[in-house]
């Protein structure tokens, strides 16, 4: 996420705009300021969407068999094989 928001500054300084209003000086934010974090929530949700973490229990040469590659819709996907790929 950090990565994305480092691509897109002005993604970057509207979360900030939000995070500072809503929550202001608070050191540790309350459950309703979390709640309020509509912009936080939507930019996390569409990072997760876009970037999948798979985690596998395989052996490493299975491993070796997928490749990782960034498809048409921008995310990053893995092809365990020729018929199946895991966006």
């Amino acid at each position: 996420m950090l990565h994305e928001l480092a691509r897109n500054p002005g993604v970057q300084q509207r979360l900030r705009e939000e995070v500072l209003s809503v929550l202001g000086s608070s050191a540790v934010p309350t459950g309703k300021q979390l709640q309020e974090l509509h912009y936080a929530k939507n930019i996390i949700t569409e990072t997760l969407r876009c970037v999948v973490c798979i985690c596998v229990n395989a052996s490493v040469s299975a491993l070796r068999c997928a490749c990782v590659h960034v498809c048409e819709c921008k995310c990053v996907c893995m092809c365990v094989n020729a018929s199946v790929c895991v966006h």
